[in-house]
């Protein structure tokens, strides 16, 4: 009898392990999925959690492409509203010019150096008559004021202001000159009755 109950309680033990061994089995695939197939708490707390960083990292992704984008729309408005206001600027330093010299017979058109125009306003004072001539020379508008009949010379005018483009326009009728500077168009009201003379030959480049 002593035998066989040892051999009862040896084989309890063992089933006990067993099961006890099947129990931890159960346990572990008890935390990685729940009884109806789906991810545990702690499953699904690591993909909520890659979900938002990618979400994150999208969102930051479309903020740097806005920020670069408005950034290029900033630097064109700027630009464009430099080059405006330099144009303004040609536009009132002429105005300015003009006003000064404003005189009978002393406003025409000659021939700047390169074959552009060039505004000749006419001085005749006691000690003889002089010129300002304004032309676009090497990318600037530059003021030259030489005794009349000299010849065209660059490298002895004054810079007024950066500009690409240079055209006057004598209005007659209206006694005014149309000056258009780059885009910028500028009307200006000759004051003195026949300031407008004829177009200048004299000053050849």
């Amino acid at each position: 009898m002593s035998a066989r109950n040892t051999i009862r309680n040896e084989s309890s033990a063992r089933g006990t392990a067993l099961a006890q061994r099947a129990g931890r089995a159960r346990g572990t695939r008890t935390r990685s999925t729940t009884g109806d197939g789906h991810l545990a708490p702690r499953t699904r707390a690591r993909s909520a959690h890659l979900f938002t960083s990618i979400l994150f990292l999208v969102f930051v992704c479309a903020l740097l492409l806005a920020l670069a984008t408005g950034v290029g729309v900033y630097r064109h408005i700027h630009a464009t509203g430099l080059a405006t206001e330099k144009a303004r600027l040609a536009g009132a330093l002429v105005t300015n010019v003009v006003r000064s010299k404003d005189a009978e017979a002393a406003v025409s058109l000659g021939t700047a150096p390169g074959g552009g125009q060039s505004l000749v306003l006419t001085e005749r004072l006691d000690s003889g008559t002089f010129e300002t001539r304004l032309y676009l020379y090497d990318g600037e508008l530059v003021e030259e004021y030489v005794p009349a009949g000299t010849t065209y010379d660059p490298a002895h005018a004054e810079p007024l202001v950066a500009a690409s483009a240079f055209a006057v326009e004598l209005d007659e009728d209206a006694g005014a000159l149309r000056v258009t500077c780059d885009d910028t168009t500028t009307f200006i009201a000759l004051r003195s009755s026949g300031a407008l003379g004829v177009a200048n030959k004299g000053g050849a480049a």
